[in-house]
């Protein structure tokens, strides 16, 4: 079976077990992070920029410290025809995303105080789901649809007009837990998690047997 692999709005790391990306919000990239909607292309994992010194003092928190999300939805309501994704594993990543945020974080040297809440938003779930399910169904892993479409052009079309947008995408692992860790550990993926400017965010959960790397996670986050 494939091994993980990641991506945030923003191109990160290729490494023998992971692959990650991220794109964030209309602000200087910092260790490869993508600016929203720039024509997105993905950097080599060690692109020359390098993140402040990691050794602040500031521990971070286990990445599973006794979190035991609730196995049900939400209660975040989708439009019709919305692919079905998994609401279990979906808010299960919020829960953990919420006590990261709750708690503040070290990102790669640089720290996030705590900050408020993300609530879900269901056209950015939508638009999460959609890509994550595009990526299994049609082979591929990027940020960037196989027709060019950008994340800031798919939340619009699902129908979000917040502002600013980022995105964060994960593949190969089958839980939120691992998921998480991959992205937490990433501090491009981090600081979209932790940047106190999101207030909404969207995630997509796609299985899709027989592709390359079968799960599939977007995550969209939004400003308002």
């Amino acid at each position: 079976m494939q091994t993980p692999s990641l991506v945030q709005w923003s191109s990160l790391v290729l490494a023998s077990s992971l692959a990650l990306v991220a794109c964030g919000p209309m602000e200087a990239p910092a260790d490869g992070s993508m600016i929203t909607d720039s024509g997105v292309t993905n950097p080599p994992a060690d692109s020359g920029v390098s993140n402040p010194p990691s050794d602040s003092g500031v521990s971070n928190p286990p990445s599973d410290s006794g979190v035991r999300p609730p196995p049900t939805d939400s209660g975040v309501m989708l439009p019709p025809g919305s692919p079905p994704g998994d609401p279990t594993l979906e808010q299960q990543v919020l829960d953990i995303v919420n006590m990261h945020r709750a708690r503040g974080y070290n990102c790669g040297g640089q720290m996030f105080a705590a900050t408020t809440p993300l609530t879900m938003h269901p056209l950015l779930v939508l638009s999460a789901r959609r890509h994550s399910l595009d990526m299994g169904t049609r082979n591929y892993f990027d940020h960037n649809s196989l027709d060019g479409t950008t994340p800031t052009q798919r939340m619009t079309a699902a129908g979000y007009s917040g502002s600013p947008t980022g995105e964060n995408i994960a593949a190969g692992n089958a839980t939120a837990a691992a998921t998480m860790t991959q992205w937490m550990n990433s501090p491009g993926h981090c600081r979209n998690i932790m940047n106190p400017s999101y207030r909404s965010i969207g995630v997509g959960y796609a299985n899709v047997p027989g592709s390359r790397y079968r799960h599939y996670w977007t995550q969209n986050f939004g400003g308002r």
